[in-house]
Order: C-alpha cells, then structure tokens, then sequence
C-alpha cells in the first residue's frame, strides 16, 4: 500500500440534487471550478447517456458517469483539467446511478475513489452496503477514499429532529462493517468527536442530518490537512471538502537565494551608480550612528 502522497491532493463532495437545467448546471460547473479542487464527486445529478459528451464539454476536463434517470440517482466524479492521471482496468461503474468506483494512479499515488448515492429505504440500504463491502475486495490494500450521501445519521451527534438514528440501527451496522473491513475512519467525525455537524436541512429547517462523509483509509489520516462542511449554491446539501497535505509540502520555503549577473560590472554605467549608492549607504548609516 501506498502511506504517503508525493503531493497535495484536495477533494469536495456535494448531492446537486439535479443537473438537468442548463443555467443550474453552469453554475454549479463554475463554482466547483472556482474552489479549485483535484477531485469532485457529484451526487443526484439525473444523467443519462446523452448527456455525456456535452456535459464533459462544459466541465472542461475527464469526467466519469454512473447515469440514473432524467429525475433520480446518478454520480459523476469530475478531474480537474489540470490533473495528469491514469485510470486503471479495475475501475467499476455501475449502471444503476448510485456507485462509481475509480481506480486511480496520480503522480505514482495509488487512489480507489468511491462515490457513491445510497438509497433512503433502510432495506435497500442494508443491501447496497453488502454489496459495496463485496465490490472493495479487490482494493482492500488500496488508499482508499469513499465520498458521497450515505442517506443515513450515524450518530446523535448527526442528527436534529425527526426519528431517532436508532431507527436504521442494522444500517449503521453495515456501515461500520464497511470501515471494519477495509481499515476506514469517518474522517470529520474522528477530528471533531464531540460535535453536532450537519450536511442536510429539510424547507422548515426542523430536521438536520450529516447524510455526507467520507471514509478513508486511515493510513491517510496523518496526511489529513483539513476537513470541512462548507455551504454550496442551488442545492439543499451542503458540500464536504478534504485536504490531504504531504508532510514536505507543509515546511515552509527557505529564503532562496540571488544569482547575480557578473558581466554588469563590465559595463562603465552601472560600475559608477553601483558605487554611488555604495557610498551614500554608507553615509547615511554615519549619520544614523550619529
């Protein structure tokens, strides 16, 4: 397994609660654009085969697909234009909309980048956690980076109004096994133990839940930087963003150094300033002692 990233990597996940509508989904491309980001994953974005080709026109960059229907599901993890990756064989799209598994290898880092839509219904859950667990097998000794909208409250803590965590008790469970078998941690969850955080708010404002997290590997957790809950634009959720910064990357820059031009004191001009203002440093520094 690969432990340390070579360099920064920063990732932000976000439910857009639908693309379909050209003016909204511009404006969504142009803020994820703006926050500048290595690695997007995109929930409920109602996208279908025909909107590939367009849709990655307008994000400017590598875009992969896991289509729902024109008004559910969907994932869509979007690679900043700048990036230089390669994908590998393993990768797995599934075509029901809820699951996109990318096998990653970004300047010689190995990443499995999950992103995944899971469904409300407890029942449903329960299996499409199981089936996750199944589908990770062949990464398990991967770094791997799981985003998206668990549709479930894990704790307490994730929770405001409305019915008790208790009542998807065999989900949570499921979820747990998930981070058991591949050595994960809820990474905000972990830096903040004993704080109410929230990702989602119903019209009234009378139920919060944090739907939204990652699970990473938690050998990456040493090169965790920053992990944040930030508001977003034309949607209900709010975006989760994560911040891995290498060790090197952190000490700060030494003062460098100058390379002069020698040939200048060849030149008569320069020679005669030069030691003019030689001279008037040192009499101003006279005058100061004085």
């Amino acid at each position: 397994m690969n432990s340390h990233f070579n360099f920064d990597f920063k990732f932000q996940s976000l439910n857009v609660r639908g693309l379909n509508k050209s003016i909204k989904r511009r404006s969504i491309f142009r803020w994820l654009h703006n926050q500048k980001y290595h690695f997007t994953f995109l929930q409920e974005t109602y996208s279908s085969i025909q909107h590939t080709r367009i849709w990655e026109a307008e994000w400017g960059g590598k875009v992969f697909f896991s289509h729902g229907a024109s008004h559910s599901k969907g994932v869509m993890t979007l690679i900043n234009p700048t990036l230089d990756f390669k994908v590998e064989l393993k990768s797995i799209c599934e075509k029901n909309g809820r699951l996109l598994i990318l096998d990653l290898i970004v300047d010689d880092t190995h990443l499995v980048l999950v992103n995944i839509y899971a469904p409300n219904d407890a029942k449903q859950q329960i299996g499409f956690f199981k089936a996750l667990q199944k589908k990770l097998t062949e990464f398990a000794q991967e770094n791997i980076i799981i985003a998206g909208d668990f549709n479930c409250a894990s704790t307490d803590k994730d929770k405001k109004g409305g019915n008790s965590v208790s009542r998807k008790a065999l989900v949570i469970k499921e979820i747990e096994h998930l981070a058991s078998l591949y050595n994960l941690t809820d990474i905000w969850r972990d830096r903040n133990p004993h704080r109410e955080g929230f990702t989602w708010t119903n019209k009234l404002a009378k139920i919060q839940c944090r739907l939204d997290f990652f699970l990473i590997s938690k050998i990456l957790v040493n090169e965790m930087f920053t992990c944040e809950t930030l508001n977003a634009p034309e949607t209900d959720h709010s975006v989760i963003t994560l911040y891995f910064k290498s060790d090197s990357a952190r000490q700060p820059s030494g003062p460098g150094f100058c390379k002069f031009n020698n040939s200048l004191l060849e030149e008569h001009e320069y020679s005669n300033r030069l030691r003019e203002n030689i001279a008037l440093s040192k009499t101003s520094t006279l005058m100061l002692k004085n």
